[in-house]
């Protein structure tokens, strides 16, 4: 987990032409709040997967047969690689069961489409189709978070004001004070 934020950070850092030297309180800072974050990716995505690759919901021995047989293909081979894989997952059995997505479950999972994607980026690397993939996804993405994209010409990146950091590092410290103060007064009890 260390490496990939440090690796983050440091495309982060390049892209914002900004050299701030990654901390270990800042790698603890970026990466409490990932579970929160992947969270919410299964709560959005779980949705959108049934009428996204066409689950139904039925008990109906053919529905159920026809779920099992979608998810099982979707996870088969390459064709599932940039799909969202747990909540496929649910629909295994053919009737939809909630899966509680965890890193330690599906870290090897990750593993697996990361090396595919470098992979598959040394490949078509002539043509920069995963750097057109990335931008393309990004733009979608703020799309949809309602950020306009920029014109170019019409506005000039801003890199982060010092006080950002400060403030940062002033809400990671209240809040490490509020922890061990809680323990303190847990342990009075």
């Amino acid at each position: 987990m260390v490496y990939d934020t440090r690796e983050a950070w440091r495309e982060a850092s390049n892209l914002a032409h900004l050299a701030v030297r990654l901390t270990p309180s800042l790698v603890k800072m970026m990466t409490r709040r990932t579970s929160h974050v992947r969270g919410e990716l299964k709560t959005k995505m779980r949705a959108l997967t049934a009428s996204f690759f066409g689950f139904r919901t039925s008990r109906s021995t053919v529905a159920i047969k026809q779920n099992r047989d979608l998810a099982e293909s979707l996870k088969d081979g390459s064709c599932f690689a940039f799909k969202i894989e747990c909540c496929i997952d649910e629909w295994l059995t053919g009737v939809k069961e909630d899966i509680k997505f965890s890193s330690a479950a599906y870290a090897p999972v990750y593993q697996v489409h990361l090396t595919s994607l470098r992979r598959f980026d040394e490949r078509t690397s002539a043509y920069k189709l995963l750097e057109k993939i990335c931008d393309n996804v990004l733009d979608v993405a703020r799309l949809h978070a309602g950020v306009h994209l920029a014109q170019p010409g019409l506005a000039t990146p801003v890199s982060f004001a010092d006080t950002v950091f400060e403030d940062a590092i002033r809400e990671y410290e209240a809040e490490t004070r509020d922890a061990q103060e809680g323990g303190l007064e847990g342990q009075e009890e």
